[in-house]
């Protein structure tokens, strides 16, 4: 995203959220243009605009901050395209009828999301298939299940920007770590 387009944003944000004031001074408005155009790269403005009136929509009493307007943004697409995570519940029935469907012989099939394949590899394809506790299998599933939505959003949430730096850091170690 352009500084134009993100400064437009922050002036977009200061307008729905009058409480809110962006820094009035040169300085400070150019480090939050900064600031916010690395949380937003990858998102293109119409679609952080679109995110902005989402959340204003919401009743928000606060301004939101740049992270949340980036994964309302993200949210919006993955809810457009269906490749949000599925709501435990509707996880949970795609497992329950794999399992009393496929069983554990015939291998555990693929998921309709990664979310749901990591809480079942977490619980164990086979100790699904051969509960005998189905309310407490549930209940870890719904556990577990969050959690790896969670993760696989957070991972999807992830600028670019940030994962390059990450990446560029394997193999290097901090001086602070080897003593």
């Amino acid at each position: 995203m352009k500084k134009s387009e993100v400064a437009k944003l922050v002036t977009v944000t200061q307008t729905l959220w009058p409480n809110w004031r962006a820094p009035d001074n040169e300085t400070g408005f150019a480090l939050a243009v900064e600031t916010w155009g690395v949380i937003l790269e990858d998102v293109p403005e119409v679609l952080a605009l679109a995110a902005l009136h989402s959340l204003a929509t919401s009743g928000r009493e606060f301004a939101p901050p740049v992270g949340l307007i980036r994964l309302e943004a993200l949210q919006l697409v993955s809810r457009a395209d269906g490749t949000a995570a599925p709501d435990v519940d509707v996880a949970w029935g795609e497992v329950q009828r794999a399992a009393s469907h496929r069983g554990y012989m015939a291998g555990e099939p693929g998921w309709t999301h990664q979310a749901i394949s990591n809480a079942v590899f977490a619980l164990g394809w086979r100790d699904i298939c051969q509960s005998t506790n189905p309310e407490a299998l549930r209940a870890h599933f719904f556990r577990i299940y969050g959690t790896a939505a969670t993760r696989a959003e957070r991972e999807r949430n992830m600028p670019p920007s940030v994962i390059a730096i990450a990446q560029a850091q394997i193999g290097h170690r901090m001086p602070e770590l080897d003593s």
